[in-house]
């Protein structure tokens, strides 16, 4: 009688068991991932051999580089298309106000006999080439170059074909 209790036993255990086991594997759904996933980063401008690296800002804090195919010269006026990477966001002071962003995408035209220049528009981007912000400038005053400035590496290049050569 012992025999057939325990044998009984076991076996309303196992069946419970492999109940419960069936029951829980049939309801089990697993759940669907909470994190976001990150988007893959692109550089505005792309990454092609077109852009040339003319150096960075006398802080290191910005990289420069001119878009090759966008340089179009008339007369003693130079046009073309500049990319500016920040180099540490971090650091930088002025990205609270647009944001955080990474690189700038700017039209420029140049007046190379007086050494002035003056900005069409300028595309802000983030980190992951996110448009943030798009400005266009109705006013062509031009503003003189000055020695040590980006605007000067940029002279230098498209007017002055000064270390063409270089760049990646």
């Amino acid at each position: 009688m012992k025999q057939i209790y325990k044998i009984s036993i076991l076996i309303i255990v196992s069946l419970g068991l492999s109940n419960c086991a069936t029951n829980s594997s049939k309801s089990y759904k697993p759940k669907k991932s909470t994190i976001p996933k990150v988007p893959a980063k692109q550089i505005p401008g792309g990454t092609t051999d077109n852009w040339r690296y003319l150096g960075t800002s006398q802080d290191g804090q910005i990289a420069v580089e001119i878009s090759e195919s966008s340089i179009s010269k008339t007369a003693n006026s130079v046009k073309f298309q500049d990319r500016k990477t920040l180099t540490n966001t971090q650091k930088n002071s002025t990205s609270g106000t647009i944001g955080n962003y990474k690189y700038s995408l700017s039209w420029w035209n140049m007046d190379c006999s007086n050494k002035q220049y003056y900005i069409n528009n300028t595309a802000i981007y983030d980190d992951y080439g996110k448009l943030l912000k798009n400005y266009n400038f109705s006013s062509t005053q031009a503003i003189t170059i000055s020695g040590g400035s980006i605007a000067e590496l940029q002279y230098n290049y498209v007017c002055q074909g000064i270390n063409r050569q270089i760049g990646y």
